[in-house]
């Protein structure tokens, strides 16, 4: 994979959005620092306020802020006589008013917006709270799960009947837990145009879509059927049966008979095509029978159930949960982010808002961009559309769901990107090492995305 070089010295800050792809050890601190002083130095900036600078870690921005720090003092260093072999520290010190720039950058340098993601939305709706029309004074709660699993809990709580019906037999093949309710609505979240509108709201509908198949597959039980399921050799640990297959036909029987709410999930197991993927023998299959015709649409039937009450769920979960978070006066980092998209794709808000970000922020500078999900980016893509705005970040790391990573945000940032380059020197490992992993990774599709590749380092 072949990328243009980034030159720190000599590339222009003003193209738009540059995507700048950098791997372990090739100096994105060192860039993001020498852009920092390019852009005060070379009057892109009057000031370093101007320059919103985005990390993902709060350590990050205390090491960013020190290196910043450390340079601008070498930088006036430089500028009073002190030797220096960096080309750029040596250009820049002999830039037209770079001292009394240098010395403001420092007195000034506690209001040098260098933050959090989460800092920077948290910052932006303080300071526009008119803008955003959001409260003056909120809580802010770091951790909200202990508030999620509480409201999952109610929800769940509340759909629970006390005697077994279709919509608690539903929720129990769903395994749709508070556990597993909170996963699902923590990831939708995550994605703003995402709605959860099924064609009929209530899910009682489709719930009781369930009965009919039920009923059928209840009548055309027979000792064909029996016969036939008794002789299914199953792969390992993939039986729907807990004990002997015998046994368990026998309870099966009774069940479908007297209650069949009980045999759901086993009717939903013998469906042809879940039977056909679990069996060792393949020619061995179900007979052309009415019973496992019924067991197809009790299959389908219970699948769009299950789609429909999972969605009523999260709708109940995000309306139980923001009231209790509006009881309580308090505020998430998710909070942060998606109030913060609204507001600026609120028709009604975004013009004045955008006019008061880019008052006050003329580039940003993204760090760890790998680590941005869908929300975050339009959030960036948004407020700099048409300014400068570098994106410093690892596609190899884009996989690392479990930090946030999306792969799709930062494949879409490549593609709205006017410029897309690598910086191509690794000052941290041994030569050995960096040929190494290049002969690894540098294979055509190693990542399985083609879009992903290695650059040369």
């Amino acid at each position: 994979m072949t990328l243009p070089r980034f030159c720190l010295e000599t590339t222009p800050l003003d193209r738009g959005t540059v995507l700048l792809e950098a791997s372990a050890g090739t100096g994105k601190t060192y860039t993001l620092v020498g852009l920092l002083l390019r852009l005060l130095l070379e009057q892109r900036i009057e000031k370093l306020e101007q320059a919103l600078v985005v990390t993902f870690t709060i350590a990050a921005t205390e090491e960013l802020k020190t290196r910043l720090r450390s340079a601008i003092e070498t930088l006036l260093a430089v500028i009073g006589g002190a030797p220096c072999a960096e080309p750029l520290l040596r250009r820049l010190a002999g830039l037209d008013g770079a001292e009394p720039r240098l010395r403001q950058a420092l007195d000034d340098f506690d209001r040098a917006p260098i933050a959090t993601m989460h800092g920077f939305c948290k910052r932006l709706l303080d300071e526009s709270a008119f803008e955003t029309r959001q409260p003056f004074r909120l809580d802010f709660v770091v951790d909200l799960l202990p508030l999620l699993h509480r409201a999952a809990a109610d929800v769940l709580r509340r759909t629970y009947a006390p005697e077994p019906d279709l919509r608690q037999a539903v929720l129990t093949l769903a395994k749709l837990t508070p556990d597993a309710l909170v996963e699902q609505y923590r990831l939708w979240r995550r994605y703003p145009d995402v709605q959860l509108a099924p064609d009929d709201p209530d899910a009682a509908a489709r719930l009781q879509a369930i009965a009919g198949p039920l009923q059928r597959a209840a009548q055309h039980f027979d000792a064909a059927c029996r016969q036939n399921i008794a002789s299914f050799q199953w792969r390992a640990n993939a039986s729907p049966f807990d004990d002997a297959p015998e046994a368990a036909l026998d309870r099966f029987a009774t069940d479908l008979a007297a209650q069949p709410l009980l045999a759901l999930g086993l009717l939903v197991r013998l469906a042809p095509a879940n039977v056909v993927a679990d069996l060792v023998n393949k020619s061995v299959q179900p007979l052309p029978h009415p019973f496992f015709t019924a067991c197809d649409e009790v299959a389908a039937a219970v699948g769009t159930a299950t789609e429909h009450l999972r969605a009523q769920l999260l709708h109940d979960l995000d309306v139980l949960l923001a009231r209790d978070k509006q009881r309580q006066h308090v505020l998430s980092f998710d909070d942060l982010l998606q109030r913060t998209h609204a507001a600026l794709h609120d028709p009604a808000r975004k013009p004045v808002l955008l006019a008061a970000i880019q008052e006050r922020y003329r580039v940003a500078l993204i760090d760890e961009f790998q680590d941005t999900d869908a929300l975050q980016y339009r959030i960036f893509a948004t407020c700099f559309r048409d300014r400068p705005l570098f994106l410093v970040g690892d596609p190899k790391q884009s996989i690392y769901g479990f930090r946030g990573a999306d792969l799709r945000a930062y494949l879409d940032a490549s593609a709205d990107a006017a410029a897309r380059e690598t910086l191509d020197v690794n000052f941290r490992s041994s030569a050995p090492l960096v040929a190494a992993v290049a002969q690894l990774f540098g294979a055509p599709h190693a990542f399985v995305e083609p879009r992903i590749g290695l650059p040369a380092v």
